[in-house]
C-alpha cells in the first residue's frame, strides 16, 4: 500500500514513511500456523475469544520489532519471530479499575459485612433455645452449638412421630451428622438447651448412633411412601393412555380406506368393485384364493418370462383381501396409481407390481370360468326372445376405447379410427343370447375394420357346424361362416332399393330387438371407469388383460334380460 502502510503492534504508530532506511513493513506468515500464532500473540492482540485478531493481506509489522530490522524464514534465527518493542501486556487482559475514595469505602464494607456473617454463622446463645432445622437434601448436614462458656450442653434431636432423643457433650463444639440419602422433612429440629450436670463420654457417643439410625429409618419410610403415591399415579396415567389409545386405535380403523370397513353392505360392493353384493365377492375370494396365496408377482419386463418360485408367498403389505379389493377398486373407479397407493398407506411402484401380478391373473382366470359354449349350453339357457333365431349361439360387435396418441408415427396410423376421429383400440364383444360374455378378442387398432377382426380374432375356430351368428350390417362374414358350415344372422340391405319392404323392416325389426342385448353388455363392461377415459400408453401392455377383465367381472351381475328368463 506503499506510505499508507502501519504497524499492527499494539503502541506501536509506525507508518512506512516514518521508518529509517534499512526497515520495511513484513506480512503475517501464512504457515506453519504456530509462527503465524506467535507473530500474533507478539503483537499483543487476542488469539481467541469476542475480540479475536483476524489478519489479512494488508496486517503488517513494521522492521522496528526485528533485531536486525527484518524478519528472518530460519526457525533458528532470532528475527524468525518478532522481539523487539514488544507490548507489557497483551491488550485482550483488563484493564485495571482506578480506585476512588468512593470504591475504597465499599470494598472495606464488603469485607466487614463477610467477617460479621462468618463470625455469626450458626452461633446459639445460651439464654435460648434454637430450632435448627435439617436439610436432608444436602450430602451431610452439621450443627455447631459454640459457647464462650466451658460448660456443656444438651443437644436434643425432635422427629415427627419418634421419640425425643437427647445427648450431651462436654466440648465447646459438638456435630451429629444426618445420613445423606434421607428424604427432606422440614418439621424435624435440634434443640440446644444448656445443661450443668455432667455425662459420660461413652453414653453420648451411644445417643448419637440411636439418633442417626431413627432419624435415617424415618427418613426412608417417608421416601418410600412418597415414591408408592408417584407409582400409583404413574400407573394411573398409564391406564389412561392406553384407553384413549385404544379409543384413538378404534376411530382410526373405521376410517381407513379397506375391506373390512367399507364393505359393509351391498350398496358399498356394488359401487367399489362392481359385483352385485358381498357373497358374490366372498365366493369370487375363495376361489381365487388358493392360487393367490401362491402369485409370482411381476418385476418387470427383464424377470416377467422367467419364474421366480422362491418368491411364492412373500410377505404381503397388503392382504390378498385388501390386495384383490385394491384391483377391483382401480377398474370400478379408474383412481390413479397416486391416489390408490396413498389410500391404502403403500408406494406407487409396490402397487403398480401388485395391479400388474393381478391383472393378468384375475383374466385368465375367469376365461377359465367362462368358456365359449357349445349350442347344447346355449340351447339350456335360451331366452324366450330367441325362439325365432333357434340355432343363435353368439351375438358380436365391435367397441372401441379411446387410447393415448401414441409417439411413433406407424403406431398411430393403426390406432387411428374414422368412426371415432381419434385414436382407439377396438375390440370384438361376443355374448351368448342370455346376456353373458362368452368371447372377447385382443386389442386391434382403431383402423381395423369389423370383417379384419373377425378373421383374426379366433371366433371362426369356436362356431360349429349349423350354429347361428347374429351381427349389425358392418359384419360382411357371411362368407367366411360358409367356409364352417354356420350362417349369418343380420339386418337386410336395401340392394339399390329406395326404401325396405315391409318384411325387410320386419325382418330388422326382430333382429334388432335381440342383437340389442350386446350393445347393453358392453355398456355394462364400460361402467367400468379404468375404460371411460383415455387409456395411457404406459398400460398399453396390460390393456387387453383389463378389458377382458372388465368384460368377465360383468358376468356376476343381474342377468341383462333377468324378467324374460323368470317367464320361463
Amino acid at each position: 500500500m506503499g506510505g499508507r502502510d502501519y504497524c499492527c503492534v499494539v503502541g506501536c504508530s509506525n507508518r512506512r514513511s516514518d521508518l529509517p532506511k534499512g526497515y520495511a513493513f513484513h506480512q503475517f506468515p501464512k504457515a506453519p500456523l504456530s509462527r503465524r500464532n506467535s507473530w500474533i500473540h507478539a503483537t499483543g492482540r487476542a488469539l481467541t475469544g469476542k475480540y479475536k485478531f483476524v489478519v489479512t493481506d494488508n496486517t503488517k509489522i513494521c522492521g522496528h520489532h526485528f533485531v536486525l530490522g527484518r524478519k528472518n524464514a530460519d526457525p533458528t534465527n532470532i528475527d524468525y519471530v518478532p522481539t523487539m518493542n514488544l507490548p507489557l501486556a497483551s491488550s485482550n487482559a483488563e484493564t485495571p479499575k482506578r480506585k476512588t475514595q468512593a470504591s475504597k469505602r465499599a470494598i472495606e464494607f464488603d469485607r466487614a459485612v463477610e467477617h460479621g456473617t462468618q463470625s455469626k454463622k450458626k452461633k446459639l446463645t445460651r439464654t435460648g433455645q434454637i430450632s435448627y432445622p435439617i436439610d436432608i437434601n444436602d450430602v451431610q448436614h452439621e450443627v455447631e452449638v459454640e459457647s464462650t462458656d466451658p460448660s456443656l450442653y444438651t443437644a436434643t434431636l425432635i422427629i415427627p412421630g419418634q421419640n425425643v432423643h437427647t445427648y450431651t457433650s462436654d466440648h465447646a463444639y459438638h456435630k451429629f451428622w444426618v445420613h445423606p440419602n434421607a428424604t427432606k422433612v422440614t418439621e424435624t429440629g435440634v434443640q440446644c438447651q444448656p445443661r450443668c450436670e455432667n455425662k459420660f463420654q461413652q453414653t453420648n457417643h451411644v445417643h448419637v448412633q440411636q439418633t442417626q439410625v431413627t432419624t435415617t429409618s424415618s427418613l426412608l419410610q417417608i421416601k418410600c411412601r412418597q415414591q408408592q403415591k408417584l407409582i400409583s399415579e404413574l400407573s394411573s396415567k398409564l391406564q389412561t393412555v392406553h384407553k384413549e389409545k385404544e379409543t384413538l386405535k378404534n376411530e382410526l380403523s373405521k376410517h381407513k380406506f379397506c375391506m373390512e370397513t367399507l364393505l359393509t353392505n351391498d350398496e358399498n360392493v356394488q359401487f367399489y368393485t362392481g359385483l352385485p353384493n358381498i357373497a358374490t365377492f366372498n365366493a369370487l375370494l375363495e376361489y381365487l384364493r388358493p392360487k393367490a396365496e401362491r402369485l409370482t408377482y411381476w418385476r418387470g419386463k427383464q424377470t416377467s418370462t422367467t419364474g421366480h418360485i422362491g418368491n411364492r408367498g412373500r410377505v404381503r403389505s397388503l392382504s390378498i383381501d385388501n390386495e384383490f379389493f385394491a384391483v377391483l377398486v382401480r377398474l370400478r373407479l379408474g383412481l390413479l396409481v397416486e391416489d390408490i397407493a396413498a389410500r391404502f398407506a403403500i408406494s406407487k411402484t409396490h402397487f403398480s407390481k401388485l395391479f400388474n401380478t393381478w391383472i393378468r391373473f384375475l383374466r385368465l382366470e375367469l376365461e377359465l370360468l367362462f368358456p365359449f359354449p357349445s349350442r347344447e349350453q346355449v340351447n339350456e339357457h335360451m331366452p324366450p326372445s330367441f325362439a325365432k333365431f333357434p340355432n343363435t349361439v353368439v351375438i358380436l360387435d365391435c367397441t372401441e376405447i379411446y387410447v393415448q396418441k401414441p409417439s411413433a408415427l406407424q403406431a398411430q396410423r393403426q390406432t387411428w379410427s374414422s368412426y371415432k376421429h381419434r385414436n382407439t383400440y377396438k375390440i370384438l364383444v361376443g355374448i351368448s343370447p342370455d346376456g353373458t360374455v362368452t368371447f372377447v378378442s385382443t386389442l386391434y387398432g382403431g383402423a381395423a375394420s369389423d370383417r379384419f377382426i373377425v378373421n383374426k380374432s379366433g371366433i371362426l375356430n369356436l362356431v360349429k357346424e349349423g350354429d347361428n351368428v347374429m351381427a349389425d350390417r358392418g359384419f360382411d362374414i357371411s362368407d367366411d361362416l360358409k367356409k364352417c358350415g354356420a350362417t349369418l344372422n343380420i339386418p337386410p340391405f336395401r340392394c339399390g332399393e329406395f326404401q325396405l319392404s315391409a318384411s325387410q323392416v320386419e325382418e330388422t325389426r326382430r333382429i334388432a330387438e335381440v342383437r340389442i342385448h350386446v350393445e347393453r353388455a358392453i355398456q355394462r363392461i364400460k361402467t367400468f371407469h379404468i375404460l371411460n377415459g383415455t387409456m395411457p400408453v404406459t398400460l398399453t401392455m396390460v390393456a387387453e388383460d383389463i378389458f377382458k377383465t372388465c368384460s368377465y367381472l360383468t358376468n356376476f351381475q343381474t342377468p341383462i334380460i333377468k324378467c324374460e328368463i323368470n317367464k320361463m
